[in-house]
């Protein structure tokens, strides 16, 4: 990822940059991303996917409830926001920006503002991975399998597939003790299919 974004024209990259930490006001995520933006920054606000079960946003920001179910990007840390700053640059324009309360900053010795606190890079792909794991998009639910199709459980069962519903969970009939047995799995994905 660059740590600049180009204004129309063709910059320069600086070659080495690290990650600063901006606190941003409440709820302003979004806006302060946007301002950043047009101070020629690339700021990184982790979001993960949260699942609103019966429920939806509607335009003003009011959660209606609804019979459908709605994905929507939130912010993994609120309030915050990671920035990339090249080496060299105090990143003063950045506290002025809409929507920011702060760049965290080191202080001098006579107490004001001085250069931005970095963390190291390896913190923030940590906490995008911890992001990755708390998103709550629907997995893809098997399209290989057809009603018919003879399958093994993880059981070690084979046995013919006789529905597979949207929420991945399958009926199937089997075999077993001389007599036909109807069953069921919560989770297709760990079906296998028998030539």
């Amino acid at each position: 990822m660059s740590p600049r974004v180009a204004a129309g024209t063709a910059v320069e990259e600086p070659t080495a940059w690290s990650w600063g930490v901006v606190e941003v006001r409440p709820n302003h995520e979004a806006i302060a991303e946007k301002s950043l933006i047009r101070l020629n920054y690339a700021p990184l606000v982790v979001r993960y996917t949260k699942l609103l079960r019966g429920a939806r946003i509607a335009a003003d920001g009011r959660r209606i409830r609804s019979r459908k179910d709605e994905l929507q990007p939130r912010p993994f840390i609120p309030g915050y926001l990671f920035l990339p700053i090249p080496d060299g640059d105090d990143a003063t324009l950045v506290d002025s920006a809409y929507g920011v309360r702060r760049l965290f900053r080191h202080r001098d010795a006579d107490g004001y503002l001085a250069k931005p606190k970095l963390i190291r890079a390896r913190v923030v792909e940590q906490i995008r991975l911890a992001a990755a794991e708390w998103d709550e998009t629907p997995k893809p639910i098997r399209d290989d399998l057809k009603p018919g199709q003879r399958i093994r459980t993880p059981a070690g069962i084979e046995a013919v597939l006789l529905s597979l519903d949207a929420n991945g969970r399958a009926r199937f009939l089997a075999e077993m003790l001389g007599g036909q047995v109807i069953g069921s799995i919560e989770d297709a994905s760990q079906l296998e299919l028998v030539e």
